[in-house]
C-alpha cells in the first residue's frame, strides 16, 4: 500500500480532514468511504486511517485515525547525497532509486567536470521538478519523510557543510580499494552521513583534497568503476546495510 503525504494540521486527535492532494486518491485510485489509507506527515509520523466520508465538492477526505506511530520506512541513519550534476535525465533515476533506498536529502553539486550547467532559471525549474519526482517516489515506497532536493551548490559550498555530519565520505575511483566497511566500523554508529559522488568525468584531485581538508574521508566502491547514476544509490545501500538500516 502506498503512503500519502498530508499536512500536520490534517490530523486532529483521532480525526482526519484531508484537504489537499486528494485528487489522486479519490479520482485516480478510486478510494471510497470504508477504505483505509496509510498517511505520513512528512516528518516521520505515520497514520493508518479509515475514510468515513468525502466532503466539500468531492475533494476532501473525512476520516478516523485508527493507529499512529513512527514510520517504519525510515532508516535511523540519515544520508545526504552530494551528487555531481549529471547529463540528461540521469538525475531523475538517481532520485527515484535513492529515495527507494533511504536517502534523506539530495544536494546537486557543480564539480569542475560537470557537463550539465543549467542557468539560474532552468536550475530552479529542474529543482522544482526533482522535488516532485522525489515526493512521488517517497509515496510509492512508503517513506516517512519527504526527501528534499536543494538548489545546486558549488564545491566550496558543499565542503562547508561537511562539519554538520557525523561522517562524510568521498567516493573516488582512484581509491577504489579503500575499505568502506572498515571506515564504517570505526565510525561509532554515525546518525548522519554525507556521501559525495562525482559527475561522469569523475572528481579532480584538488576537489578531493578540498573535501578531505574539511573532514571527509576518501573511500572506494570496489575494483570496478561505477557510473555516476549507479554510485550514489550503491554507496547508500552499502552504508545502510552495514549500519543496520536495510
Amino acid at each position: 500500500m502506498p503512503t500519502f503525504f498530508i499536512q500536520k494540521e490534517d490530523i486532529d486527535g483521532q480525526s482526519l480532514h484531508m484537504r489537499e492532494n486528494t485528487h489522486h486518491i479519490l479520482r485516480v485510485l478510486r478510494y471510497k468511504p470504508g477504505d483505509e489509507l496509510t498517511l505520513s506527515d512528512g516528518e516521520g509520523m505515520q497514520y493508518r486511517c479509515r475514510i468515513d466520508a468525502v466532503g466539500g465538492a468531492g475533494d476532501e477526505i473525512l476520516g478516523t485515525v485508527l493507529s499512529a506511530g513512527p514510520s517504519e520506512g525510515e532508516p535511523e541513519t540519515r544520508i545526504t547525497l552530494f551528487q555531481g550534476l549529471p547529463k540528461s535525465d540521469k538525475m531523475e533515476m538517481i532520485l527515484e532509486k535513492g529515495v527507494e533506498l533511504g536517502i534523506s536529502e539530495f544536494v546537486p553539486v557543480r564539480f569542475a567536470r560537470c557537463v550539465s550547467r543549467p542557468d539560474d532559471r532552468k536550475s530552479a525549474q529542474k529543482t522544482d521538478r526533482w522535488n516532485k519526482i522525489a515526493a512521488s517516489a517517497a509515496e510509492q515506497c512508503g517513506r516517512g519523510i519527504l526527501p528534499h532536493v536543494t538548489d545546486p551548490v558549488t564545491v566550496r559550498e558543499a565542503a562547508g557543510k561537511i562539519g554538520s555530519f557525523d561522517l562524510a565520505l568521498v567516493f573516488y575511483e582512484e581509491k577504489r580499494h579503500n575499505s568502506l566497511r572498515e571506515i564504517l566500523r570505526g565510525a561509532d554508529s554515525p546518525r548522519s552521513v554525507a556521501v559525495f559522488i562525482g559527475p561522469e568525468g569523475g572528481l579532480e584531485q584538488d576537489e578531493v583534497d578540498l573535501l578531505a581538508s574539511h573532514g571527509a574521508q576518501i573511500a572506494g566502491l570496489g575494483p570496478r568503476i561505477l557510473r555516476t547514476e549507479t554510485a550514489g544509490p550503491a554507496a547508500s545501500a552499502l552504508i545502510l546495510y552495514e549500519l543496520g538500516g536495510m
